[in-house]
C-alpha cells in the first residue's frame, strides 16, 4: 500500500508542476481557453481506461504549443479510492511557445477502433 501510495504521490506531482489547470468533463463538444505565453497549463479529462474507453489528442498542429506528456494519450493519474475498476484523470500537460491560438481536438474511444464516443474541440488563446 504505501508503494502504491508514493507512486501516485510522485505521478501527481508530476502533473500539478502547471500554472494552470483545466478539468473539462467532455460534455461539452467545445471549450475555449486562454493562457499567457509563459504558461505551462494541464488539461484533464475523467476517464476509466478500465472499459476500454480512453481519450486521445487526435489531431493539432502544435504550432503554439508544446506537448509535454508523454504521448497522444497523457498521463493516467488514478483517483484516490483504490477500488478495483475505479476511474480517474487523463492529463495533458502542455508548454507555450508562441502567441496565437491552437485548436487541440479529443476523442474518447478504445483504440482498436475508429468509433468514438466523445469528441471535444479545445481552443487555447495564447495571449502575449
Amino acid at each position: 500500500m504505501k508503494t502504491e501510495t508514493l507512486i501516485f504521490a510522485l505521478l501527481l506531482a508530476g502533473v500539478c508542476v502547471a500554472d494552470k489547470k483545466f478539468e473539462l468533463s467532455g460534455t461539452q463538444s467545445a471549450y475555449t481557453e486562454n493562457v499567457k505565453l509563459t504558461d505551462q497549463f494541464a488539461i484533464s479529462f475523467n476517464s476509466n481506461p478500465t472499459t476500454g474507453f480512453r481519450w486521445e489528442l487526435t489531431s493539432s498542429s502544435l504550432a503554439n504549443l508544446e506537448l509535454a506528456s508523454s504521448d497522444k494519450y497523457g498521463e493516467f493519474v488514478a483517483s484516490a479510492r483504490s477500488a478495483l475498476g475505479a476511474g480517474g484523470k487523463q492529463v495533458y500537460s502542455f508548454r507555450t511557445v508562441h502567441a496565437g491560438s491552437e485548436a487541440l481536438e479529443f476523442v474518447y474511444r478504445r483504440p482498436w477502433t475508429e468509433e468514438q464516443a466523445k469528441k471535444v474541440v479545445v481552443t487555447i488563446n495564447i495571449l502575449p
